[in-house]
């Protein structure tokens, strides 16, 4: 059964990866690189900071950094040296031959989970859970789709090496969300005085929000037909 699993994920892979271009390329390569989202993360700390003060958005960007930092040394750290699964860019997975790369580039040695998706969802489904905005979560989930999309385009990871990566993701974030809810409501009594698990940022914040971040994606198209 395993093995019919794993080549379904291979077929999936192939599949999903025929689709190129070369506009394409440069956009997944963006997309891919964690630098160019560093406006984005400033546009996020901006929200926070007009909605709580810079006390408040400190103590949640710490809050955020602990989300990231736990997805990325769980899954590269932890769970990709204990199953060894060679990325399909490899030689060693058999398959590297066929797929798509862009500039002959393969990442590294072992891909599953997914780094990329594992930060990217966790922090997506942490800013769901902390401004419980429809508007964000729609964006926010948009984006880490299109981030873990990144990296099957650039035949690195294999589509499961993606959905377990969500899955580290969804889970670290939902219980660093919920453990710190619980520290400042039961233990630190400082929840009503500093109300950090649910920021006063109103809709025209998450609207101002989603819009900076389609506008970026916007940029970066653009700046892909000059390349």
């Amino acid at each position: 059964m395993l093995e019919s699993i794993l080549n379904s994920d291979s077929r999936l892979l192939l599949f999903l990866n025929q689709f190129h271009s070369h506009f394409w390329d440069h956009f997944m390569w963006l997309v891919a690189n964690k630098w160019t989202w560093i406006p984005l993360y400033i546009l996020i700390l901006y929200i926070m900071q007009r909605g709580q003060g810079w006390k408040k958005a400190a103590i949640a960007l710490v809050a955020f950094a602990l989300v990231i930092a736990c997805t990325d040394q769980l899954c590269g750290s932890v769970l990709r040296p204990f199953f060894h699964r060679y990325r399909p860019s490899q030689v060693q997975s058999g398959i590297s031959s066929l797929l798509h790369l862009i500039d002959g580039y393969k990442g590294g040695k072992y891909g599953f989970p997914s780094c990329h998706a594992a930060n990217s969802f966790g922090l997506a489904f942490f800013l769901v859970l902390y401004f419980k905005s429809r508007i964000l979560s729609i964006f926010i989930m948009v984006w880490a789709v299109l981030v873990s999309y990144s990296r099957i385009y650039m035949g690195v990871h294999y589509p499961s090496d993606i959905v377990v990566g969500m899955l580290v993701g969804f889970a670290v974030s939902t219980l660093i969300y919920f453990t710190l809810k619980w520290l400042y409501a039961s233990r630190l009594q400082i929840a009503a005085q500093y109300n950090i698990i649910h920021p006063c940022c109103t809709q025209q914040h998450m609207l101002f929000l989603s819009f900076g971040g389609i506008l970026l994606i916007f940029a970066m198209l653009v700046t892909c037909f000059f390349i």
